[in-house]
């Protein structure tokens, strides 16, 4: 019964399909339907859309915005995401969710596929537990054959849809969702979570237990901290240990045990209650979320010849394993329908025309390197035209005609223009392929088009000056390209034919126009250049896909970012016990990030494998706030130095360290062999404002990394295995002593010493001293500038730094003064460090081994005053009157070229359009932050 409801639903096959544009305004309509759906979303839920530099809320904007900002052929893909979105309602992830990053993913999945053992998998679990999913029998592939069936349309296209549906419900994270009891307990008793209590329900502990066991069926995990790990689950505790976490937590914030089980309570009474309204969705519905272009009506719809034969069986045939061979995408209805337009095969044969116009062909290629895929046998080959029989010759051309859903007649007509075409070019030395230049003509390209495309008339000079440069990089970097076959070739062992195949292959990729002769000119012009510059340390390990260069070549991004080495993942969690490494009463200003920085380092050198860390101060707020001698809130080592005598104090301790160990093996007694035994792995981390750092101890930090670039390292060297860190905290002033200027002051700022006034309208007139450059020209192996609030990022940047060697490392962080800015409110730390990033005034870029890396993709950044009307030190450039307008250009004007500059020296020739973002960026660079 439930399954013939489910067929009658299907009849409504409008609901498969999009409407049809009727006019200019339906992208606003369809912009608008998508803003009305964002709007109804359940609490704690956010569609925002992503806009240089910062990402919007698609319910805040009007139709016309999202219009602009999402391309139209990705409308439909992003109605489908927000439709889905609203129609599961609270069984979404809480979060924020970026809707042109989803509808691209969506847009980019094939519309029809041959398999639902994922998805069905899924769907399964899901229902296992507890997501209502109403029509879905047992029996869900016999349920899939009634809806296409009864709605026309083909299974592999319902397939399709139902892929799309288990990739969003993934994203989503439905029935999929952990709770950090212990993270959760902390922010609501600092007074950023509210719970009520009063819904607690049962709270001892046995309770508490049971209730997360069950909640965990239903796939939300409550998990505790315990023993240094913050992912303990609560139902694998036994009651007697949840009350020893509860007892333990009581005592960490000064309050009862039993006021943490009644939070643990109220969160799983939140989560019982949320389930239990949780709404049913129909599988038809989940299925016609998806739609179908109206267009494609007839494409989708399950043919005559579908429903007459197996769909399951074609592959079997002599035809059907030849057309896999060619393309393995391929479904029945595709096959079906090329089959009625290229006509009977054996019908042709018996009339003979189409055997004398094959034979005819063979004749008019022989002695030519004319090549045609052929896929008999169930086995891609390319073969000589005039070496084969006319019969092969013929299936092989048949087999064109049904993947491209022509007349065998048209296909044998544009095959012998082509080769017309090829013998009035006389170029002997340059092979073809018949299905490509087919293909082409039948797709309308022009004879003069075709030349250039498909290399016609591309001598071999040129393709083998290029080869020979790229295989002389191979002691460097390991290159890898694709033959027409789609068949990997390492370029040291790639041929002629082989690295022409691929170079034509390359040139039909996006914003190559084409044009075997740009593939080739980025390759000598721009690749290879600058592969030979890289240092072979930076180049990661493995095959690298020359087509990827050339790709990013030609929408401006360098070679050494698709070459970088990958970031290794550090996971701090076991190491919270550390904490900021400071004492608790520690005196700095109210929303000073630097503890946390402090604390960051450490937990990243613990986490690296360093056993002591030594920290040497250089006089400044860091230094006098944690403790003026002789009293000091730092659990570590740490030596307080004079004001920029910080780097030699390191370098001292690099030396005393060493000098020790010498000793050491001079004793050569039980003394002696004790100390080296003990020897641990040693970070010496060095750490000083800007004014010790860009001004007083400039010399002395010069001096230091001078001292660390050695030609080789002594066996001493080697045994103690110890590092050098200096970390700039920069807060462009010395504000320990009343905001000074010093050579990190921003530009237009004001201060005490550099003040704004008749003399010096807009403040501070001098510009920033790059540092970061200048200690890369050092020769550190890592010179980086990082921004705050990403704190995975400074993570990663700081374990590289310790990994690269012993020749130091220097980092810049651009931190936030609560004091010397002047902020509005002491909470704009982070969300000034996000704005000086997304507007480009503090852009992050990472020397390593001399080879800069701008660490944000490199689309039109716009400075505006949103960073500089934050703080009063810049309150006299925001003036109405001409002059302080003229003053506040001047700023931004700086600003501008300061990120151009950056983008100059990481390797960009300027800025990549913001819509390709998704097309040529790595991962980690796609996504904006959405959140401060």
């Amino acid at each position: 019964m439930l399954l013939a409801k489910t067929h009658e639903a299907a009849k409504s096959v409008d609901l498969f399909f999009a409407q049809p544009p009727a006019d200019g305004r339906t992208a606003a309509e369809l912009a608008a339907h998508i803003i009305e759906l964002a709007r109804a979303l359940a609490p704690g839920i956010q569609l925002l859309v992503s806009s240089s530099p910062l990402a919007l809320g698609t319910a805040q904007l009007t139709a016309e915005e999202l219009a602009g900002l999402i391309p139209y052929a990705r409308l439909q893909p992003a109605l489908s995401v927000a439709a889905l979105m609203r129609r599961l309602a609270g069984e979404v992830k809480h979060g924020d969710y970026l809707l042109d990053e989803l509808a691209d993913e969506l847009a980019r999945l094939p519309a029809a596929v041959a398999s639902a053992d994922g998805p069905l998998a899924m769907l399964g679990a899901l229902r296992e537990r507890g997501l209502r999913i109403g029509g879905l029998p047992a029996d869900t592939r016999e349920a899939l054959l009634g809806i296409s069936r009864d709605a026309n349309i083909g299974l592999e296209y319902l397939l399709g849809n139902l892929h799309k549906a288990e990739t969003l419900l993934k994203r989503f994270g439905v029935r999929d969702k952990t709770l950090n009891a212990s993270g959760l307990f902390h922010n609501a008793l600092s007074g950023f979570l509210s719970v009520d209590l009063d819904k607690a329900g049962a709270t001892g502990a046995a309770d508490i237990v049971r209730r997360a066991a069950e909640l965990e069926r239903q796939g939300t995990r409550l998990t505790v901290f315990r023993k240094g790990d913050f992912n303990t689950p609560a139902s694998k505790l036994s009651a007697g240990e949840m009350d020893a976490v509860a007892a333990g937590t009581g005592e960490s914030y000064g309050t009862s045990a039993q006021m943490f089980l009644r939070f643990l309570g109220a969160l799983l009474g939140g989560e019982e209650a949320r389930l239990a309204a949780a709404t049913e969705i129909g599988f038809l519905e989940l299925l016609q979320v998806f739609k179908f272009a109206a267009g494609d009506r007839d494409l989708v719809s399950a043919s005559a010849a579908a429903k007459a034969e197996d769909p399951t069986r074609w592959q079997e045939t002599a035809l059907g394993c030849a057309l896999m061979a060619l393309r393995h995408n391929l479904d029945w209805l595709a096959v079906s329908a090329g089959t009625k337009a290229a006509g009977e095969l054996d019908a042709a044969l018996k009339a003979g025309e189409a055997k004398a116009a094959a034979e005819a062909l063979q004749e008019e290629a022989k002695g030519r390197p004319v090549m045609l895929a052929s896929g008999r046998g169930g086995v891609k080959r390319e073969n000589r035209i005039d070496e084969l029989a006319p019969e092969d010759l013929l299936f092989d051309l048949y087999c064109l005609a049904v993947l491209e859903r022509r007349a065998l007649t048209q296909v044998l007509e544009n095959a012998r223009g082509v080769l017309v075409l090829l013998r009035t070019l006389e170029n002997a030395e340059s092979p073809a392929h018949l299905c490509d230049l087919v293909s082409a003509r039948l797709g309308g390209q022009s004879y003069a088009s075709m030349v250039a495309a498909h290399g016609l008339v591309l001598g071999n000079g040129l393709l083998a000056e290029v080869l020979a440069r790229l295989k002389a990089l191979g002691d460097k970097v390991k290159l890898g390209i694709e033959t027409g076959d789609n068949h990997p070739v390492p370029i040291e062992r790639a041929s002629l034919a082989d690295f022409r195949n691929a170079v034509l292959r390359m040139s039909r990729s996006r914003g190559l126009g084409d044009s075997p002769e740009r593939v080739l000119a980025l390759l000598r012009d721009k690749i290879v250049p600058e592969i030979k510059r890289l240092p072979k340390a930076v180049i990661a390990e493995g095959e690298h896909g020359l087509a990827r260069l050339v790709e990013q070549a030609a929408a401006g991004v360098p070679p050494r970012y698709a070459l970088r080495r990958p970031w290794k993942r550090i996971n701090l969690d076991p190491l919270a016990y550390m904490g900021s490494g400071l004492e608790p009463g520690i005196r700095n200003c109210l929303g000073c990030p630097v503890n946390s920085l402090y604390g960051l380092v450490n937990k990243t050198a613990a986490a690296s494998g360093f056993e002591e860390i030594i920290t040497y101060e250089a006089t400044g707020c860091f230094e006098v706030y944690s403790g003026i001698w002789p009293y000091t809130g730092k659990k570590g080592a740490s030596l307080h130095g004079v004001f920029g005598g910080a780097p030699s104090e390191l370098l001292g301790g690099l030396a005393a360290r060493k000098a020790r160990l010498k000793y050491a093996h001079k004793v050569n007694g039980e003394r002696g062999a004790a100390y080296r035994a003990g020897l641990k792995r040693t970070l010496h981390l060095g750490w000083g404002g800007d004014g010790a750092t860009f001004d007083i101890g400039f010399g002395n930090l010069s001096g230091l990394f001078s001292r660390l670039q050695k030609l080789s390292q002594d066996a001493l060297d080697r045994e103690l295995d110890q590092r050098a860190l200096y970390v700039c905290y920069d807060n462009e002033g010395y504000q320990n002593t009343g905001n000074q200027y010093s050579a990190a002051s921003s530009p237009g700022g004001n201060t005490t010493t550099n003040p704004q006034g008749q003399e010096r309208p807009m403040g501070n007139d001098l510009r920033k001293k790059h540092i970061v450059e200048i200690m890369a020209e050092h020769g550190v192996s890592v010179s980086a500038r990082l921004n705050i609030h990403r704190q995975e990022h400074i993570i990663r940047v700081v374990n590289r730094a310790l990994e690269d060697g012993i020749e130091g490392a220097f980092v810049h962080f651009l931190q936030p003064c609560t004091t010397g800015w002047k902020f509005s409110a002491d909470s704009l730390t982070y969300d000034l460090a996000y704005l000086s990033e997304e507007g480009g005034l503090f852009a992050p870029v990472t020397f390593e081994y001399g080879v800069p890396y701008l660490e944000m993709y490199p689309t039109p950044r716009n400075p505006g005053d949103s960073f500089l009307k934050l703080q009063a030190r810049f309150k006299h450039l925001l003036g109405s009157s001409a002059a302080n307008k003229k003053d506040l250009q001047k700023i931004l004007d700086y600003h501008s070229q300061e990120w151009l500059r950056n983008l100059q020296l990481c390797g960009y020739d300027g800025e990549i359009p913001y819509a390709d973002r998704l097309g040529y960026l790595e991962q980690e660079h796609r996504s904006p932050r959405v959140k401060v």
